[in-house]
């Protein structure tokens, strides 16, 4: 999610430093390359979240460490998720 952030903002960012003129061109490519990035960040949180409490389900409660919260890492991916998604839409409200 954070390179997609980059990639939206950083490169348009060097040209302005640079001097040169931003297109609009390239202001389209370079933020809808890094909402991509972003949301394929936000979709990979997602499925490895669901994925690790499948798994650590089908663990013996015996072989869990005693302190372990099993919501935990899915509520804090969650609201990972939440977050990228406000990115997201922030890149893309910010496009025009």
């Amino acid at each position: 999610m954070g390179f997609g952030f980059v990639v939206a903002r950083f490169g348009l960012y060097m040209r302005v430093l640079a001097g040169e003129k931003v297109t609009e061109a390239q202001r389209i490519t370079t933020t809808t390359i890094g909402v991509g990035l972003v949301v394929l960040g936000v979709v990979a949180l997602l499925f490895s979240a669901v994925q690790h409490v499948r798994y650590v389900r089908t663990l013996p409660r015996h072989d869990r460490p005693r302190v372990h919260w099993l919501d935990f890492a899915f509520f804090f991916s969650l609201a990972l998720a939440m977050l990228g998604t406000a990115l997201a839409v922030y890149l893309v409200v910010s496009l025009k």
